[in-house]
């Protein structure tokens, strides 16, 4: 989603404004409109939420809002948390619900979050490069299984020491 103060860039930053009567506005902004906003907005917002907060809002929203009509109760097989349970409490009880309940959180998930069903925002340096690094290698692999399959034995040895160089090891 593009920021909706400068349409340039992502937006990352999710300001919330409540006027006196309650009602709610999200503004959607980039970091630096966000950082520009900040500075002047003491009585222009009187609320901000972070991203996490206003998923969570959102989605406890939708999960309150929608009526459980499963005659048989799903539960996880790891900790046998029921998935009514997750909606009286709003919290699942393990890692393993996440798969368990993965149809009925989906539907909620891709709502509140744009229909975003993996994450788009910002990533650590480290984890960036690592991911890239994956990425590289796994296009090197499918270009050594073609270069195999049409007999390039030349090529296939060239990109497997690119592929070695790529996870750490020595090419020769």
């Amino acid at each position: 989603m593009l920021c909706e103060d400068c349409g340039k860039n992502e937006a990352v930053v999710v300001i919330k404004q409540i006027n006196n009567e309650g009602q709610s506005k999200t503004l959607y902004l980039c970091e630096s409109c966000a950082a520009k906003n900040q500075l002047q907005s003491s009585e222009k917002f009187s609320e901000i939420v972070d991203t996490y907060t206003d998923f969570t809002l959102q989605m406890l929203s939708l999960l309150q809002n929608k009526q459980h009509t499963h005659s048989e109760e799903k539960s996880c097989p790891s900790c046998g948390l029921a998935f009514s349970e997750f909606v009286a409490n709003n919290r699942l009880g393990c890692e393993q619900c996440y798969e368990a309940f993965r149809e009925n959180l989906l539907p909620y998930i891709s709502q509140v979050q744009n229909s975003y069903r993996q994450h788009v925002g910002k990533r650590p340096i480290a984890t960036t490069k690592q991911a890239d690094i994956i990425e590289q290698i796994e296009a090197l692999k499918r270009k050594l299984q073609e270069a195999i399959e049409s007999e390039a034995f030349e090529e296939a040895a060239l990109l497997r020491d690119q592929i070695k160089v790529l996870k750490g090891g020595d090419a020769g």
